[in-house]
């Protein structure tokens, strides 16, 4: 008993293995503009290969009513469901000036930098509406140790 690994293992999914999505990172990489319309593709990949796309539409022309359009398939054959998905976009002036765009949780109504969709969730919302943690925190204090040893010899 208590080898390696044999601690608590958390149960929920944690927001490392969930797709993401981030409006911050969008506005940098010019895939979303303020004060425009823009459209576009979101994809992911797990190593080299794709795990999966999401088509997105970024209407931020109206500053106080701006929305994030999501739509996705989910799930596979005939159990093939079509979802669109509406998020809110609100924006904050931070004090050295310029504008921080927000998405706000379709579930809990606050604002989100990331939107998280996890492996058996069906929409996106926020990592508090969803409860996610990350893996590290899921390691007990005695394993610490060794993942710091298997990230060096990954490296």
């Amino acid at each position: 008993m208590g080898g390696w690994g044999s601690g608590r293992q958390g149960s929920t999914a944690t927001a490392d293995a969930s797709r993401r999505i981030d409006l911050a990172w969008m506005i940098r990489k010019g895939l979303a503009k303020p004060g425009r319309y823009s459209s576009g593709t979101l994809s992911w990949t797990c190593g080299d290969r794709p795990s999966g796309s999401i088509s997105f539409e970024a209407d931020m022309r109206d500053e106080d009513a701006g929305e994030l359009r999501l739509c996705y398939t989910r799930g596979e054959g005939s159990d093939a469901e079509k979802v669109k998905q509406t998020v809110r976009l609100t924006y904050t002036e931070p004090n050295y000036g310029g504008r921080r765009w927000w998405m706000i949780c379709p579930y809990r109504h606050n604002r989100v930098a990331k939107l998280y969709l996890p492996p058996n969730g069906d929409r996106f919302a926020g990592q508090q509406a969803w409860r996610l943690g990350y893996s590290c925190q899921r390691v007990s204090h005695r394993d610490r140790a060794f993942e710091k040893l298997f990230r060096l010899q990954k490296k």
